[in-house]
């Protein structure tokens, strides 16, 4: 946790920090809503996430599909959207089943795009696999 994201919000201890990238006290810079609030009150802790905006149109939330990424406003995860259009589905008929936008579908496959863009998987050579 980074310096600052120890807070006291309406009486009880809330550490904000879940990564350097989703800081607390960083979200004004980085755009992006605080993912994780870890509220110790009696000893008890509670984990509380709320929705927020991975890529334009495309959301995360530990309460809807289990965390996996879904269409803004909506319950329909983009692997789902990605796997029908694979299957050979049209955008038409995949917005039209999920009641869905094209631009939904567009911003699914751009997100997808980016994900593959920035994976690198690297050879292991054949002496050291295990």
């Amino acid at each position: 946790m980074c310096d600052g994201c120890l807070r006291e919000v309406a009486g009880l201890k809330v550490a904000g920090c879940v990564s350097q990238r989703l800081c607390v006290t960083e979200r004004a810079t980085l755009n992006a809503q605080p993912a994780t609030f870890f509220v110790q009150q009696n000893l008890k802790r509670v984990m509380v996430m709320a929705a927020i905006e991975i890529a334009p149109r495309i959301v995360v939330d530990e309460k809807v599909c289990f965390g996996k990424p879904v269409i803004k406003g909506t319950r329909v995860p983009v692997y789902i959207v990605l796997a029908k259009l694979a299957g050979g589905m049209t955008m038409e008929q995949v917005a039209e089943e999920y009641g869905i936008t094209l631009e939904d579908i567009r911003a699914a496959l751009a997100y997808a795009a980016s994900i593959i863009a920035n994976e690198t998987i690297l050879p292991v050579p054949a002496g050291e696999q295990k």
